[in-house]
């Protein structure tokens, strides 16, 4: 089930330091997968004191419906922040961002939001990959 929290809207963000999680995984169980990846990050912000600067997001690096997803799992930061063996840091691009906070079923959310930029024909950053 999906809870709309906020409706879709697009917000300029300068660019800006995120940490990361990144892995492979398939698309069966991906979201279980993030699930568990973003209790990681939480709890490591946390203990390490490394104050955000926005919400926890997915990223989708590559999409394979049908074979292996490259997601990330990742939040802004304020300052810059070094790598460790299980985290990286990333710069989050400066520009639009299409935006909804939801509660629930992420692959229900990703949809009705892709649904939403086209609807209001948006372009979105994105490339043909051979891997996905």
């Amino acid at each position: 089930m999906l809870e709309v929290v906020q409706k879709p809207w697009v917000e300029w963000r300068d660019e800006g330091s995120a940490l990361e999680i990144a892995v492979e995984t398939p698309m069966k169980g991906m979201f279980q997968e993030s699930d568990k990846l973003w209790k990681e990050l939480s709890k490591y912000v946390s203990r390490q004191k490394i104050a955000e600067d926005g919400p926890y997001y997915l990223r989708f690096r590559v999409i394979d419906m049908e074979g292996v997803m490259g997601i990330s799992v990742g939040v802004p930061v304020k300052g810059k922040i070094g790598p460790t063996e299980r985290f990286s840091p990333f710069l989050l691009p400066k520009g639009n961002y299409a935006c909804l906070r939801y509660v629930g079923h992420g692959l229900v959310a990703n949809k009705m939001l892709l649904n939403w930029i086209k609807e209001q024909n948006l372009k979105m950053d994105r490339w043909d990959d051979p891997q996905g």
